[in-house]
């Protein structure tokens, strides 16, 4: 057979698909291909068994066989690939172990056949009634199906032993009656593959099919419930020929449905096979079940409802718990408070009651049977007496880098405590600064000046005079040291001790809650000095841990007081508000919480722990207002950014979600590498915040930064705001920060840029270059090193020995220079350069719109020519 070997002939599957088995001599169409010839036609196919042999199709009826390569046959010749594969392993795959998927024929076989030989008929029959895997629309499949499961590659059996369990080379009926010998059908012979015809009254196996991908579905609206079950049943046919007949069978006993959609009640426990039958208009018939699960109900009772305070002073946080005793799940919950409030689908709901009052809470459970049961607890309350102290330390003395925070940071606490129904004539402020005007209305409030025996006196005096408190809060902000707090510029000492024996002293006299919020360097020190006496509320919250420093930046925004003081203004939640300020930090200081005042083996208190936070969860300050405000969520950055040498780089922030839908500020903080590796003495204050736009209106909010001067990992975390009104208070509500770092690995002469921040220049020729708008701090020039001033910034720069050269260039802000004998430059306008000699402390120059060159000496400044001294003189 020499065509078969040019390989153009086709497989003995491509030239079986040709025939037609519904015609007789010629088995193939005469209206597609022409010269046609009732004989046999070879494939290219060989016989798996006997290599010199190959398969053919005879076209007279359409029998397949092999025969010997020697004989001369007829052949049709083929081009191209297949549309699709003939091997079967491509496309029949395991659905489960009992049906095999043909998923290019969208067909579903029966994996192992029941091993019985049936006439014709009999097989016929025996797909008809069979029901596998949920399905009772088996067939016996036809011959082009049949056979598309032979796989000729093997021999004995030639079907796969991989797809199909218990394979058997033997003959298999097919459906398909003999097209001119009508006592006559087809079968497949799985030893090798022949398709031959044989008389009916034979007996062979059977292997069914269905019709795996038809799209018909049915579905309930309920599948499980209790007595009377109501159900509304659909069904969707897509296939076959419309119209469809349809036929419910409910499983029940009652009347079958011959809607599409029907609805049906079962009035009596048990569990039901619905049936749908579905014939097209050729006589197609689909079958479908889906099973209804009918339980006898239980009648629905609840137990006595229980919470876990049922009285106290308001706000009262409580929380509600309903338990079911008998009934019929799921249940759904409804609750009334009493107060005007409601809360639906809570099992065990919280709840603040703001007021004074007697308050009956009902609790109304629905079960799956549509019963119905209630119960009610009675809360009382009492209004809540709130005290506070706020103290300002420190004071607003020169070398005080955070005194602006510190005013910032109690202005903010005073605004937060008002807005919670603190009384303005017990909020007692004390401060070094007698000037402050804390609440914004023209004058200064402070009360008492910032020294230990005025501390003392509100503490113990002030307190519990009129009207003594509930709640006593006390704040303070400013310097810290290891268990103590710096009141004044002359170094007046508040120690911890001290401040305990003070409130041991009103806690043992009367009953009050005390909450103590205290952020500066090292105040998670006070911690082990402030326990409380037994059976005594105090809850101490740091901004920091025993050892480390404080944060104070972006005025205040970067601090642990200011997210704290936001989030008490939208809640009053005592443990909202230190989460908040703890997310704020980043972990670069960890505040702590303390409430339960356990001593860990005897020795330490632990704060921090599971108690701590659950007792302070319970706090609302003053009244507990919440702002229906939700913080923005920033949802892209960028991932970490390289870079290698190169100074700057694009930062951005993207997707952001706010229920305002408007933003009023997007900004980066960037963290240098040292930022936090000065000493714990020294806040770490002046960070950079870049502030982000979107310019193009596309979402994304975005800067360019050229900060990135120096070798190490930044961290740069992200935040949006926007502001609402609550009451006559403009409230900011902040996203919690989103971070990422840059790494900078460049070699060579980096910028210096980590602004308000102490920094040692120790090698000769150093060069610190202060990028436009930034305060700065150096520390330390030893041999000779330059420093230049870009154009609007502002700082202080201290210790700059003889042969430092220090140019400012462009100033319209203030600048500090101690230490005498370095050169300075300054070029600029609209600006007032502070020289502070060796001798002088007080003295300040002011010039404007000129050009000056200085040249400071030990209690000296040479100007113009002239020699002037700084003890009596003030230019402007």
């Amino acid at each position: 057979m020499q065509v078969m070997m040019t390989g153009v002939a086709p497989s003995v599957e491509e030239l079986k698909s040709i025939v037609d088995y519904t015609s007789y001599d010629p088995s193939i169409s005469n209206e597609i291909f022409n010269n046609i010839k009732n004989n046999w036609y070879w494939s290219g196919s060989a016989d798996a068994n006997i290599p010199v042999y190959a398969w053919f199709v005879g076209f007279t009826s359409g029998n397949v066989g092999s025969y010997s390569t020697e004989y001369d046959l007829y052949v049709r010749c083929v081009r191209s690939e297949s549309y699709w594969s003939f091997y079967p392993l491509d496309y029949l795959i395991i659905k489960n172990d009992n049906i095999i998927e043909d998923n290019q024929k969208e067909l579903e076989w029966q994996r192992e056949d029941d091993g019985v030989k049936r006439t014709w008929e009999a097989a016929c029959q025996y797909c008809e009634n069979l029901v596998l895997d949920g399905h009772s629309d088996w067939r016996i499949p036809d011959v082009e199906e049949l056979s598309s499961i032979v796989d000729y590659t093997i021999y004995n059996p030639s079907i796969s032993n991989e797809i199909f369990n218990n394979v058997k080379s033997s003959y298999y009926w097919s459906g398909s009656k003999h097209a001119y010998l009508t006592s006559y059908a087809w079968y497949v012979h799985f030893l090798g593959g022949r398709v031959e015809g044989n008389a009916k009254s034979k007996s062979y196996y059977v292997r069914c099919v269905r019709s795996g991908s038809t799209s018909f579905s049915i579905s309930a609206s309920e599948e499980y419930g209790y007595v009377p079950l109501l159900v509304s049943f659909s069904c969707t046919v897509s296939s076959g020929s419309s119209p469809y007949e349809y036929e419910w069978d409910f499983g029940d006993g009652s009347e079958a449905s011959i809607q599409q959609n029907p609805s049906h009640v079962f009035n009596v426990a048990g569990y039901y096979s619905v049936l749908c039958t579905v014939t097209d208009s050729s006589g197609q018939r689909f079958t479908e079940t889906i099973n209804i699960d009918v339980q006898q109900s239980q009648e629905l009772v609840l137990e006595p409802l229980e919470a876990t305070l049922t009285s106290g002073v308001a706000p009262l946080l409580t929380t509600f718990f309903c338990e079911v005793a008998s009934g019929n799940p799921p249940y759904t919950y409804s609750w009334n408070f009493g107060d005007g409030t409601q809360a639906v689908s809570q099992e065990r709901p919280e709840h603040i009651f703001q007021s004074q009052g007697i308050f009956t809470v009902r609790c109304t459970v629905t079960d799956a049977a549509g019963q119905r049961a209630s119960g009610t607890i009675s809360i009382e309350t009492s209004e809540k007496t709130s005290k506070a102290i706020i103290i300002a330390g420190g004071g607003a003395y020169e070398t005080n880098a955070i005194w602006e925070d510190t005013v910032t940071c109690v202005q903010i606490a005073y605004r937060a405590l008002r807005n919670q129904g603190f009384e303005e004539e017990k909020i007692y402020f004390i401060s070094p600064d007698n000037e402050i005007d804390i609440d914004g209305d023209g004058d200064f409030d402070v009360d008492a000046y910032a020294t230990l025996d005025e501390v003392y006196n509100a503490v113990t005096f002030w307190t519990v005079s009129s009207n003594p408190p509930d709640e006593l809060l006390i704040y303070m902000t400013d310097h810290g040291g290891v268990g103590k707090f710096m009141l004044n510029e002359d170094q007046e000492w508040l120690y911890a001790s001290d401040l305990d024996l003070w409130l041991d002293t009103i806690q043992k006299n009367m009953d009050v809650d005390v909450i103590l919020v205290y952020d500066a360097c090292y105040s998670g020190s006070f911690i082990q000095y402030m326990t409380p006496p037994p059976g005594k509320l105090r809850i101490l919250i740091t901004s920091s841990g025993p050892d480390e420093p404080a944060s104070f930046a972006d005025d205040t925004l970067y601090s642990f007081s200011y997210p704290f003081w936001v989030r008490i203004i939208q809640s009053g939640s005592l443990y909202n508000g230190f989460t908040s300020g703890t997310t704020q930090m980043c972990g670069r200081q960890i505040p702590q919480i303390e409430a339960n005042w356990i001593l860990q083996d005897g020795l330490n208190i632990v704060p921090n722990e599971k108690d701590d936070k659950e007792i302070a969860n319970t706090i609302r300050l003053g009244k507990g207002y919440a702002l229906a405000a939700v913080p923005p969520v920033i949802e892209d950055v960028p991932e970490t950014i390289a870079l290698d040498g190169r100074d700057s780089a694009r930062l951005w922030a993207g997707s952001i979600i706010t229920a305002s839908g408007e933003l009023d500020r997007v900004w980066a903080m960037v963290i240098p590498p040292d930022a936090y590796s000065g000493s714990a003495d020294v806040p770490v204050t002046g960070l950079p915040v870049v502030e982000l736009r979107d310019g193009d209106s596309d979402g994304v909010y975005e800067a360019l930064y050229d900060g990135f001067g120096k070798k190490g990992i930044y961290e740069v975390n992200f935040f949006a705001m926007y502001k609402v009104m609550s009451g006559d208070l403009e409230v900011e509500v902040i996203s919690d920060p989103v971070m990422t770092t840059v790494i900078q690995t460049g070699s060579g002469t980096l910028n210096i840029d980590t602004p308000d921040k102490y920094v040692s220049m120790t090698n000769d020729a150093a060069v610190c270059r202060v990028p436009s708008g930034y305060v700065y701090h150096v520390y330390g020039c030893q041999g000779s090193n330059s420093v230049v001033i870009e154009s609007g910034s502002g700082g202080r720069l201290v210790n700059f020995p003889g042969g430092n050269v220090i140019t400012i260039e462009g100033i319209s802000n203030d600048f500090i220079v101690s230490r005498s004998g370095a050169t300075v430059t300054f070029r600029g306008s609209d600006g007032t350069l502070l020289v502070m000699p060796a001798s002088s402390v007080s003295q300040s120059i002011n010039f404007q719109d000129k050009f000056f060159d200085l040249v400071i000496e030990s209690g000296l400044v040479k100007l113009g020519g002239q020699t002037v001294t700084l003890e009596s003189l003030q230019v402007q």
